[in-house]
């Protein structure tokens, strides 16, 4: 690694890893941010860890304010299922049926 390499680096393809955690999340918009964190609940539940998943979709969901995808709020009542929390997953998948009607996944 080259002086000149860390200098410059927040210039490049990879300057979004250089900035600052402030101002790192700033450049990243809500939509993006609570879609990475429903990708890593979705691996965490690939994975078995299904508390794990459960609190990164509520990070995803916090992220994005409440508004969240109705695939993703399924998964999520998925992996609560898998963890015998029933009732809060009958509370989203009745969610997804009050916004979305025409939804087969949370049916």
């Amino acid at each position: 690694l080259f002086r000149g390499d860390v200098e410059g680096a927040g210039e490049g393809e990879l300057g979004y890893f250089y900035r600052p955690l402030a101002e790192a999340d700033a450049a990243v918009p809500y939509s993006e941010r609570a879609d990475l964190w429903a990708q890593l609940a979705g691996c965490y539940g690939r994975m078995g860890k299904l508390s794990a998943a459960v609190q990164a979709y509520a990070e995803a969901s916090a992220v994005a304010d409440g508004h969240l995808p109705s695939g993703v709020l399924c998964r999520w009542a998925q992996v609560e299922q898998g963890l015998g929390s029933h009732d809060e997953a009958f509370d989203k998948c009745t969610r997804v049926m009050r916004e979305d009607p025409r939804n087969l996944e949370a049916a």
